[in-house]
């Protein structure tokens, strides 16, 4: 039985190694999708790429490269973070409930018990 190149101590952490994990089907699947949408906002605006489908083909490619750069992160690191930003995520719930106001109309929380749903419903 032969020992693959990728039991040896660090060699998943080279950064030809970790690109080489990334599933590219689903990558190509996303882009096909986004390319779908922003055909359709083309054919939307009346063959024209602005005001919709430029922008969401730049913002689709920006969180595209942003999920690649991500992905090279050690999965060690976000098992790190990840309550650190889980208590940080409570601690920002917490603080819209008590420094939060009614500003036309909306407002940060629900004082009486009921969702807005439920309210719009009996209304």
């Amino acid at each position: 039985m032969t020992v693959s190149a990728l039991t040896r101590p660090g060699e998943r952490d080279r950064l030809i190694v970790k690109f080489s994990e990334i599933d590219w089907l689903f990558c190509l699947v996303l882009c096909l999708i986004a390319g779908a949408g922003a055909l359709m906002m083309f054919s939307i605006a009346g063959s024209n790429w602005e005001p919709w489908a430029a922008s969401h083909l730049f913002k689709f490619g920006l969180f595209f490269i942003m999920m690649i750069m991500l992905a090279m992160i050690d999965l060690r690191v976000w098992f790190a973070l990840a309550y650190p930003i889980y208590g940080l995520g409570l601690l920002l719930l917490v603080a819209v409930a008590v420094v939060g106001d009614v500003r036309l109309g909306a407002s940060a929380g629900c004082p009486s018990g009921r969702s807005a749903a439920s309210s719009r419903r009996r209304s």
